[in-house]
């Protein structure tokens, strides 16, 4: 999680200023790192970065650096600022390329060949991982962007990464002096065509049943 904060200008009625925050949350496998590392190098004029998770945690917890939406807005609520004043923004990524990178990266964090043991092939052994795999359930399906009646105010596509963090930039008038620094980022294409997986209907069944809602705010194809 990074919080930005806009800098007030002076003001010469003596007005009070209302401050704004944005606040950008990493929902892993969906180019947190990419989004991480180039707001990290930014050289901000008009708002500063005021908070940055670095580290392991729980999943509320702010300085987690997965800290989900319920963990962010208890962390405003502790602050007394009114969550009116702030933007809400999560990665999001198609589920089903999603998945297949989060078990590749499993197994290789892992050093396994296999989730399961037991499973007669690959495929057999990715629909194990999506059935069993615990921790990564805690990001899916609107578990990490969902908290009772609220939502994230954007979705910032890994697929469409570049165009969609511009966006976000320009609608909020966030101002920077490295503009070139996007030419560091690139979009990201789905990974499920580069693995030798058939993705058979009952691994896509299962996927959506799993990520409905990612599915849905994401406005991914099934």
């Amino acid at each position: 999680m990074i919080i930005l904060k806009k800098k007030n200008k002076k003001n010469k009625k003596n007005k009070k200023n209302i401050d704004f925050y944005i606040c950008f949350l990493f929902n892993p496998k969906c180019g947190c790192v990419s989004l991480s590392s180039f707001l990290n190098r930014i050289n901000f004029i008009n708002f500063e970065l005021i908070h940055k998770s670095y580290r392991s945690g729980d999943y509320q917890d702010p300085d987690y650096w997965h800290c989900n939406l319920e963990g962010a807005i208890k962390f405003f609520k502790k602050k007394n600022i009114k969550l009116q004043n702030i933007k809400f923004i999560s990665t999001i990524r198609n589920p089903l390329s999603r998945y297949i990178s989060s078990y590749f990266y499993s197994l290789n964090f892992s050093k396994v060949d296999k989730f399961n043991k037991d499973s007669q092939d690959i495929e057999e052994d990715l629909i194990s991982y999506i059935e069993n795999e615990t921790h990564f359930h805690n990001f899916i399906n609107g578990k990490f962007y969902l908290y009772n009646n609220h939502v994230v105010n954007h979705f910032i596509k890994l697929e469409n990464l570049v165009d969609d963090i511009k966006y976000i930039f320009n609608i909020y008038d966030i101002k920077i002096n490295n503009k070139n620094i996007f030419e560091r980022l690139n979009n990201k294409k789905n990974e499920s065509s580069k693995k030798n997986i058939n993705i058979n209907n009952e691994i896509k069944k299962l996927v959506f049943r799993y990520c409905e809602n990612d599915y849905k705010y994401g406005e991914y194809n099934i």
